[in-house]
């Protein structure tokens, strides 16, 4: 390279940097509406998450767990596991042999229990969902607005200027994210249309009264009240994150120092612009907010599928308990029938009068049995074989008598 092709190149180099830092400005009036939606729209979903964990019904079905499966009486359930069949297996899948009046954790806790059974499981699952619903929620509060006594480090680092560099940002939480985003003079703020601040804050977000943590956490409960309204409430946290780093992406062109958050022309870093934040990472982990967020989605997204388990186990065992109890009536049906059956039969045998019920009719039954002994008897004989008797003893004397007659014609005829 000659002499005159290298002064140029350092002429024009000289030029270029000069000409970016004079041209580094702090983000414009309403320039991060965008951005800021996308954070307002994670602190929604952030409050939708830690509301839903508070609603799942985790000891409402333990409750109803235990209830159903008391509600079966000791005797039926030990009558049920002595039988054979499809049912009885199932009783000892689902519930094995339940003690009536006890407790999941006192059937299913210890060495040597029943641990094997859905029951037992249902309860594992139940400990989980009972276990996850303040999981989310203190998530929820530590990623958007940690106290700031416990937590003061994620809302300032020794000054506004610090906390907005690339090693701090990625630690601070999301409000605290929100107010250096929006920092900017009265009626030049990068986060209201025209750059107007509400009521609330009619002195604006200027970096000079960014003194503490405290202070920053004040500014984002005036600004989270007036901007984070009009949220869709999806819990899609995982959408808004990936909205928010193409935003940061969209950031580094243009000259600007990236990658960034917020829009500052011909970003010239943290001690020159406001209303942008700089992040070294485009890694959702490393972020803290963003890692937490997520970490308390999991949390909720456990505890409901473990809920939804358990309540699949509580309704087969409610429809268990309902076959249960119908195959117990039925067989308790049967047997009044059979017993009813025997006393009927025996109220409606014929017997003589005055003589005992299990004596009356004894000829009857003597001659219906094959291995009864025939010792008719005078009294015993029925009217029927009495008569049968009279006739045969008639016929018989007629016999004899033609007999007689027979004898005497023939003498008579040989004398002749």
């Amino acid at each position: 390279m000659t002499r005159l092709a290298l002064a140029m190149a350092c002429l024009l180099a000289g030029t270029l940097v000069s000409t970016r830092r004079g041209s580094a400005a702090p983000a414009e009036a309403g320039a991060n509406i965008g951005a800021a939606s996308i954070l307002c729209e994670a602190a929604l979903q952030a409050d939708a998450i830690s509301e839903q964990a508070k609603a799942l019904q985790c000891d409402a079905v333990k409750r109803t767990l235990e209830e159903t499966l008391n509600s079966v009486p000791a005797e039926v359930w030990d009558k049920q596991l002595k039988r054979s069949g499809r049912l009885r297996n199932m009783t000892m899948n689902i519930v094995g042999r339940w003690e009536r009046g006890t407790t999941l954790a006192k059937y299913c806790d210890g060495p040597g229990k029943n641990n094997n059974t859905r029951v037992c499981s249902a309860k594992k699952q139940l400990d989980t969902c009972t276990g996850k619903p303040e999981e989310p929620g203190r998530k929820v509060r530590d990623a958007v607005d940690p106290t700031v006594g416990d937590a003061g480090e994620r809302w300032w680092v020794t000054g506004e200027q610090t906390s907005r560099e690339a090693a701090n940002a990625k630690n601070l939480c999301l409000g605290a994210t929100m107010v250096y985003l929006c920092t900017g003079e009265n009626n030049s703020n990068p986060c209201f249309s025209a750059g107007i601040e509400p009521d609330q804050l009619k002195t604006g977000i200027t970096k000079d009264a960014q003194t503490g943590a405290e202070v920053v956490a004040n500014f984002w409960t005036k600004a989270a009240g007036e901007l984070c309204t009009r949220g869709t409430r999806d819990r899609n946290i995982r959408t808004t994150i990936a909205r928010f780093w193409a935003e940061v992406r969209d950031r580094r062109s243009g000259g600007n120092k990236g990658p960034q958050l917020g829009v500052c022309v011909n970003y010239g870093g943290t001690r020159t612009d406001t209303g942008c934040l700089e992040y070294a990472t485009t890694n959702t982990t490393e972020v803290f907010w963003m890692k937490t967020l997520l970490e308390a989605d999991d949390a909720l997204l456990e505890a409901e599928h473990a809920l939804a388990a358990a309540s699949r186990t509580l309704d087969d065992v409610t429809r268990l308990t309902a076959r249960v109890h119908d195959r117990h009536e039925l067989l308790v049906a049967a047997l009044n029938r059979e017993n009813g059956g025997r006393a009927r039969d025996a109220a409606e045998a014929p017997r003589d009068e005055g003589q005992p019920a299990e004596t009356g009719n004894k000829g009857d039954a003597q001659r219906d049995s094959r291995e009864a002994t025939r010792t008719d008897t005078t009294g015993e004989a029925s009217t029927a074989e009495t008569q049968s008797s009279t006739d045969s003893a008639h016929f018989g004397w007629l016999g004899v008598s033609l007999a007689a007659g027979m004898t005497t014609f023939a003498g008579r005829h040989n004398d002749h």
